[in-house]
């Protein structure tokens, strides 16, 4: 396990809430969460897409899908306080 530098310090702060969503088909799903433990925060962010090909009919939900993952890579982050 790595060694957290000493250098950097993270005050108190508001995680975001866990987003789930998954295509109707079952094709491709995005998931995004933050944790705390300790001193230490995890963020995960997550596309998977099964499909190579989407049906004109799919388009729409792909479309959706990506609008959230720009919109929560957009909107979640971190700020860190140098000490």
């Amino acid at each position: 396990m790595k060694k957290r530098p000493k250098k950097w310090y993270c005050p108190k702060f508001k995680l975001s809430k866990t987003i789930r969503l998954v295509l109707p088909d079952k094709s491709g799903s995005l998931q995004f969460s933050c944790t705390k433990a300790q001193d230490i925060v995890t963020v995960f962010f997550d596309v998977k897409l099964k499909a190579t090909q989407y049906s004109s009919e799919g388009y729409l939900y792909i479309k959706e899908l990506f609008e959230n993952a720009v919109h929560i890579q957009n909107n979640s982050f971190l700020v860190l306080e140098k000490m």
